[in-house]
């Protein structure tokens, strides 16, 4: 067995193997803590919202726009209907929930889905069941589901794909149906539900003009954080409040103004003393390369900025406190605060809880055993 451990996940990777091998899953360490605030990961991400074809103005972006009144639609002649979004990093799915076209119209379409997660190197981590198969939620008539769960999943991923068997002789709905109704995927929602660990938490700056990016709003103006022009190592931080395996860590620009600014950006992950540095990221948007390639260019910055550690490091990494530091840019348009200030709208933290040392002992009991098993069925 070949393993890639760093930092505190070595704990959380050796385990999850003994929970599997075992059978009997006694640490819960792909579970969310019981006081982290879900969220749906998916709401905001319509740019990376893709699907197989386009029907007029129904894009596939509007299943993630909060608007349960609108809705997404392919074409009737595409013979495998696809939609599906790239969340732009790892993160851990506690559920999903597929929802139904609003309007009282074409119900029965949202029929024989099936859901794949796929993770940052596009493999897939996950399928379904098909769901909904003959449409037999809708008493395989003309009526439909208003929505498909899938609850409890613990999926580590970043792509979500929703996928439509086409029903070629209608016979899901009786046979009854215009040339839409066998192939069309039309979807109302799609709700993915994910814990921030930074949302309500203690945050502190190494100087402020008030903090605003822990608070669930990364879409109000002037809702963001702000340090001092006179302070030559701004930096923002949250204490998570206990110990967790961190997927990613997710940075909201600020949307009124001056997204330039969101540029030669570092994130730590730090231990419980709150000093130890157990994780740095590569520098992120140096010179503000993603924000158009200007150096000079302080007016429009990225919408979002991801530390994926899957991606990065192979693994989840183990720590109390998430940094957030930038390094003050050489270039400047006269405004004082542009080539200094940390501003972000908001910042969140995605992962689980580090299991509790006596549920850690527990399992390291349950692998000796195994391993002893193993080594008397060898010498049998």
């Amino acid at each position: 067995m070949r393993m890639r451990l760093r930092g505190l996940a070595h704990i959380f990777m050796a385990n999850a193997w003994l929970c599997s091998a075992v059978g009997l899953c006694i640490l819960g360490a792909a579970g969310s803590p019981a006081d982290a605030a879900e969220i749906n990961a998916a709401l905001g991400h319509g740019g990376s919202a893709t699907q197989s074809t386009t029907n007029g103005g129904f894009t596939a972006a509007l299943a993630v726009d909060g608007n349960f009144g609108n809705f997404t639609h392919t074409l009737s002649g595409d013979p495998n209907p696809t939609w599906q979004i790239d969340l732009g990093t790892s993160i851990r799915l506690d559920s999903l929930s597929i929802f139904n076209r609003g309007g009282g119209c074409c119900q029965s379409r949202l029929r024989d889905i099936t859901v794949e997660v796929l993770d940052w190197a596009g493999n897939s981590v996950y399928v379904s069941p098909l769901l909904n198969p003959e449409n037999i939620l809708g008493g395989g008539g003309t009526g439909g589901p208003p929505q498909l769960d899938l609850p409890g999943l613990g999926v580590l991923g970043r792509t979500i794909r929703v996928i439509r068997t086409p029903d070629p002789d209608l016979s899901g709905t009786g046979g009854v149906g215009n040339a839409d109704e066998g192939s069309v995927l039309s979807l109302g929602e799609v709700v993915a539900r994910a814990d921030n660990l930074a949302l309500n938490r203690p945050v502190s700056e190494s100087s402020n003009i008030g903090f605003a990016a822990a608070n669930g709003n990364n879409d109000a103006l002037g809702d963001f954080t702000h340090t001092s022009n006179a302070d030559p190592s701004p930096f923002w931080q949250v204490d998570l409040e206990g110990a967790y395996y961190i997927d990613s860590v997710v940075i909201h620009n600020r949307d009124n103004c001056c997204g330039g600014r969101l540029r030669d950006i570092t994130v730590d992950i730090l231990a419980a003393d709150g000093s130890t540095v157990v994780y740095s990221s590569p520098l992120l948007n140096p010179d503000n390369a993603l924000g158009g390639g200007d150096p000079n260019n302080y007016a429009s910055g990225p919408e979002t900025l991801a530390v994926d550690l899957h991606a990065l490091v192979g693994n989840a990494v183990g720590g109390n406190f998430v940094r957030v530091r930038r390094t003050p840019s050489q270039f400047t348009t006269g405004n004082v605060d542009d080539a200094i200030v940390l501003s972000m709208g908001e910042v969140q933290v995605f992962g689980a809880a580090v299991p509790e040392p006596s549920t850690l002992a527990l399992a390291a009991m349950a692998g000796v055993g195994l391993l002893a098993a193993a080594r008397r069925r060898r010498t049998v």
